[in-house]
């Protein structure tokens, strides 16, 4: 199948709408790069204080908000069809109801998938696995950013070895089986008849509640150091190991648990998925980096909880209120004395609050 759509659509004169969707796509992503772009130097806390000292730009912003609130919900609208969804009343409800966005999103995506594999004559038959995902190219500056699409390649969750419940009407269950570095038992706090009246919470509690609850730091976290802070090695100079099977993540586990301070960052996918699932675990020492698959070790990654959980190490990460989630629901890890570089900023009241900004601060 050619990459570029004939420019007549039965070969005659007539123009195929079809040779126009690689201009309209870059077209668009440039344009939502370039909003990105104006909108990524903002600073919440700044644009409060200055709606506080201004009345005018107070009400220029107030106004400008609901214009966009009103055609987001307009946007949102078209875009669910016939779906009923319940429009957005403020900024604070489109946090809480994120999810019925993006869901909404998804579906438009699936549909506009299915109008551009008729439009450009792809059939059924196109095996997933064969199929070539599309590229689009936007030009900046000083790069190239390249964005595929692949409507037809084959989603990783359906090699996951235990199916994914996306259920809303059931409580969280916890999937840790083995407790690692436990003070209580494993079962502790949970009742033992079900209570359906009561909480999720209070029906499933945090494994290591107590644990957390009960945390005695390191003297080390609090200590001052000796010698000036110690700047890590360049990317080129710092092995680094691919981590896809048992044994490569029996022996990080291993390597892991020798250290005082290790740093963790995930990746998530949330692409033709409901709730999203992991997909890459990057894991670092003052000497190793280690990419975790997280696709491939799904249901082996609890290994992680002899490290993750054990308090005399110090988890860093950055921004870790979602990490926190997606470690629980898709690999059952936990994580016990977790320092968050984000909120460190937001102490030490720093101008920004993203790693590479608050990176320039120190």
């Amino acid at each position: 199948m050619a990459s570029t759509p004939p420019t007549t659509a039965d070969g005659g004169g007539a123009p195929n709408p079809a040779a126009r969707v690689p201009a309209i796509r870059q077209r668009l992503l440039g344009e939502v790069t370039r909003v990105t772009r104006a909108t990524a130097p903002l600073n919440p806390e700044a644009l409060l204080l200055r709606k506080a000292e201004d009345p005018h730009f107070a009400r220029d912003l107030s106004a400008t908000s609901l214009a966009l609130l009103q055609f987001s919900n307009q946007l949102f609208k078209y875009l669910a069809g016939e779906t009923k969804v319940k429009p957005f009343s403020n900024a604070i409800d489109v946090q809480d109801r994120w999810l019925a966005a993006v869901e909404v999103v998804d579906q438009a995506l699936d549909r506009a998938d299915h109008a551009l594999d008729e439009l450009y004559g792809r059939k059924a038959q196109h095996a997933a696995a064969n199929a070539t995902p599309m590229v689009a190219s936007i030009k900046q500056r000083d790069r190239t950013l390249n964005v595929v699409h692949g409507a037809l390649i084959a989603r990783p969750q359906e090699q996951f070895k235990a199916d994914v419940d996306n259920s809303k009407s059931v409580p969280f269950i916890p999937k840790i089986k083995d407790k690692a570095h436990a003070k209580v038992p494993l079962d502790w706090g949970v009742p033992v008849e079900e209570m359906p009246d009561q909480p999720v919470d209070h029906v499933f509690p945090h494994p290591y509640a107590h644990e957390i609850a009960t945390l005695e730091y390191p003297d080390s976290m609090f200590a001052l150091p000796e010698t000036e802070p110690e700047m890590p090695a360049s990317l080129e100079s710092t092995p680094c190991t691919w981590v896809d099977t048992v044994a490569a993540l029996e022996a990080m586990v291993e390597k892991l648990a020798a250290e005082p301070v290790i740093a963790i960052d995930l990746e998530h996918h949330s692409y033709r998925s409901y709730f999203g699932f992991l997909c890459l675990m990057q894991v670092s020492t003052r000497t190793e980096d280690f990419l975790v698959d997280t696709l491939t070790l799904r249901v082996d990654l609890h290994l992680l909880n002899t490290v993750f959980a054990d308090s005399k190490i110090v988890k860093v990460l950055h921004g870790a209120e979602s990490d926190v989630i997606w470690l629980q629901r898709d690999l059952g890890l936990y994580l016990v004395n977790l320092f968050d570089t984000y909120h460190a900023t937001k102490i030490l009241r720093f101008p920004a609050h993203s790693l590479a900004r608050s990176r320039r601060c120190l």
